[in-house]
């Protein structure tokens, strides 16, 4: 979440009169800096969350209890660097002997041979081909025969648009044309770039890479899952990609944080605030995974049994009232069972070590 969706979602709750809720903006939780999260999760939210779910299991996982003192022959995660000064301004500060380096901008070529935004503004068709903006949520996944920590494919999230980019003067235009529209909506979605680490330690996107691809606000998108059928089969675009999670197969899993589409309202509300699972590689067509729910969603996460059945799966709501929602998918039996809710396929009798050929009923 970020000023930026806050101000988007202000325009649509205005444009729905819908009524303003106070302390919700980015803005305003900014404002309360002073007020320390543990604080007020050990006192009235947390007194709530704790009656509502018993205990303190909750307010643990939420971060409102004590860090837990290492025992003694414990690992140890203090921090030893030297810390930076607070500041408000835009550049990155590191601590000494840290660097920070810019790898992937809004505008950057994504897609091999295509023109980056360099100072002219792009077509709309070249903007589907570019990295978009905001990015949030990512994941990087390994390649077969590279070592990843020299390389490998990052999945990353473009939560809003990056004005600056797409639009002389960095505004949206009053009166947008067709095109207009559409070069908004390519500013958001998901990027897969290969990124490739040189001997000097720095990181870069290779260029030519064929796994390099956009998923945008105009890309279609399947649904699967229980609500296809009032959803329909596709969907027009994602946005407020905000964080992400991954499968055990090895996919990407990008979570809309918006049950509109603020940027394209003539587009059915039905389509938006679901989990997208987007094939690194590229094999698997783009879904919007109906079983994980529908809200603002914030990430993803799933644990494993040690017999390698899918144990849970949890996601969160970026709703400023809630901390976590354990997710809608029960413990999935072992793959050779016949399965409705599993990892891999039917006709496989382990789980697999990479991406399934075909999909069981109850995940899609």
């Amino acid at each position: 979440m970020s000023y930026l969706t806050d101000q988007y979602r202000e325009q649509a709750r205005a444009r729905k009169a819908l009524p303003e809720v106070p302390g919700q903006m980015m803005s305003e939780v900014l404002d309360q800096v002073g007020a320390q999260r543990r604080t007020l999760l050990r006192g009235g939210l947390g007194a709530t969350f704790a009656a509502a779910f018993g205990g303190s299991a909750l307010l643990t996982a939420c971060g409102g209890g004590d860090d837990a003192t290492p025992t003694d022959g414990a690992a140890s995660y203090d921090v030893n660097f030297k810390a930076v000064s607070a500041s408000v301004g835009e550049q990155v500060t590191v601590p000494e002997g840290y660097v920070a380096e810019v790898m992937f901008s809004a505008g950057d070529a994504v897609v091999a041979g295509a023109s980056a935004f360099t100072g002219a503004f792009l077509t709309a068709a070249q903007y589907e081909q570019v990295s978009g903006g905001n990015h949030d949520g990512m994941h990087l996944f390994a390649l077969d025969g590279v070592d990843p920590n020299q390389g490998g494919l990052l999945a990353i999230n473009h939560e809003a648009p990056d004005m600056r980019v797409l639009f002389s003067g960095g505004t949206y235009p009053a009166s947008p044309t067709v095109d207009d529209v559409k070069i908004r909506l390519s500013s958001v979605g998901v990027s897969v770039i290969e990124v490739q680490r040189a001997v000097s330690g720095q990181w870069s996107v290779k260029a030519d890479s064929t796994y390099n691809r956009r998923y945008t606000g105009n890309t279609v998108y399947q649904v699967g899952g229980p609500a296809a059928s009032v959803v329909g089969s596709t969907v027009v675009g994602t946005l407020n990609n905000c964080a992400s999670g991954e499968t055990p197969w090895g996919t990407y899993l990008t979570c809309e944080e918006t049950t509109d589409n603020y940027l394209d309202p003539t587009q059915p509300e039905l389509g938006y605030g679901w989990v997208v699972e987007i094939d690194p590689q590229g094999v698997f067509a783009a879904t919007k995974r109906t079983a994980m729910g529908r809200f603002d969603h914030e990430n993803t996460a799933y644990l494993m049994d040690a017999d390698g059945t899918l144990a849970i799966t949890w996601v969160t709501t970026a709703h400023p009232a809630v901390c976590t929602s354990l997710c809608l998918l029960p413990r999935s039996t072992p793959a050779t069972a016949a399965p409705t809710r599993t990892c891999w396929t039917a006709a496989s009798s382990t789980p697999p070590s990479s991406m399934p050929t075909e999909r069981v009923s109850g995940w899609n």
